[in-house]
């Protein structure tokens, strides 16, 4: 694609895509363009984060090249910088003054997929992805309807966490947090005003996890 890739791109509520036609859903199958994980893409064990992430479920990981398996060491990554993600987020918002609605335990979804455009994949614009709000190419995407992350599986580069994808995880996780919590929703604005805003924010909680 021309588009160069973002760094996440925010699904609020409304579906605002390109529509796809009566002959390719009846072609591929309704099912082609269903975001959450198909039956057959979900994990047959569940990964489940610990201590105040063990709400985190990633229900679904396709690995390909060298550093998207999803071995113990990635997992370790993934569940360390989510606990500090959630360690970090009360003490965040109460300094930026943004209010959570509630105090529940955090509770999410996450797909950790390849990031091309094949099919199924993370810029699967033509089925899995043709209803994203925004249909340019993204390394990391948060769902607000249907309560998921969806990352790329390159969570580590030379046998080493991968710097971008920490980056992206954190990112994600704030938006993932400011919608749990009611924040997301609680912005002045259109949904594309409240992306922006929920944005500069998610920057500035990468800096405050990762120092970065």
């Amino acid at each position: 694609m021309d588009q160069p890739k973002m760094m996440h791109v925010m699904f609020a509520v409304a579906l605002a895509a390109t529509l796809v036609t009566g002959a390719a859903r009846a072609e591929m199958g309704a099912e082609s363009f269903t975001m959450t994980p198909l039956a057959d893409e979900m994990l047959s064990n569940p990964i489940t984060l610990s201590d105040k992430c063990d709400g985190v479920v990633v229900r679904e990981w396709r690995e390909g090249e060298p550093g998207t398996e999803a071995t113990r060491a990635a997992i370790r990554v993934m569940d360390r910088l989510c606990n500090r993600a959630l360690g970090a987020f009360e003490r965040f918002t109460d300094r930026h003054g943004l209010e959570r609605v509630h105090s529940l335990p955090f509770s999410w979804s996450v797909s950790v997929i390849p990031d091309g455009d094949c099919y199924r994949c993370l810029n699967d614009l033509t089925y899995r992805f043709s209803r994203r709000s925004a249909q340019i190419e993204v390394w990391g995407y948060t769902s607000l309807t249907h309560r998921f992350i969806f990352i790329l599986n390159q969570v580590q580069v030379n046998g080493k966490p991968g710097l971008l994808w920490q980056k992206i995880w954190v990112h994600e996780l704030f938006h993932a947090l400011s919608m749990y919590y009611g924040i997301f929703e609680s912005h002045a604005g259109t949904d594309a005003k409240r992306v922006k805003i929920d944005e500069r924010y998610a920057k500035k909680f990468e800096v405050e996890v990762l120092g970065k």
